[in-house]
């Protein structure tokens, strides 16, 4: 049979967006400043991080929220149906000095899942590895599939999203994930939230 009749189909797709913010530069160091802060003033809590220091959940200064969760629903405004918009559920602080790392976790009852990357190091900061949800059901499928395939749908056992300071991941709720080890010399930042989807009103 021949190649060009055969209609492939990638079913079942997990949602993910990457976008960056167009002047982020005008708060970066401000808002770096105020990451800081928070951390002096907090010992912080133990949840996924390893080595590095995370806030308890709370909501950030209005001066950076205003920008950074605007940018987020415009952008999610053109994937979602009209009726429905996002609310913001609980945030957090990450800051994690070099060798520090985020073990896998989910983000159980919230809808979507994002990450604000404040400050990221030149260098090897540490990706975002985001597992494939069906890698253990279709193992073998997904091992042995034809190369051209596996990156067409994106059927590999893992993604992974290098940071880009001033740029959003926004992804499932439900998806495993994981921050790889910070192997720079500086400290890495971002600002993660829980995201629902809501009528909008």
């Amino acid at each position: 049979m021949s190649n060009d009749v055969v209609d492939f189909i990638g079913a079942f797709p997990s949602p993910i967006l990457t976008f960056g913010h167009d002047y982020y530069d005008k708060f970066r160091d401000d808002l770096i400043e105020y990451c800081y802060e928070l951390k002096a003033k907090d010992s912080g809590v133990k949840k996924s991080n390893n080595g590095g220091w995370q806030s308890d959940a709370m909501m950030i200064d209005e001066r950076f929220a205003k920008h950074i969760f605007k940018t987020a629903a415009d952008t999610l405004d053109l994937y979602l149906h009209e009726d429905y918009t996002c609310s913001i559920g609980n945030l957090w602080v990450n800051i994690n000095p070099p060798g520090a790392t985020n073990d896998r976790h989910t983000h159980p009852g919230a809808d979507l899942a994002a990450i604000f990357y404040v400050k990221v190091p030149d260098g090897d900061a540490g990706d975002l590895e985001i597992e494939n949800p069906n890698h253990f059901a279709q193992f073998n499928l997904l091992e042995f599939m034809d190369p051209k395939l596996k990156e067409k749908a994106k059927a590999s056992h893992s993604l992974w999203f290098s940071p880009i300071e001033g740029s959003t991941v926004i992804m499932p709720s439900n998806l495993l994930h994981r921050v790889m080890t910070n192997n720079t010399n500086e400290d890495r930042i971002s600002i993660a939230w829980n995201m629902k989807i809501v009528d909008r009103e």
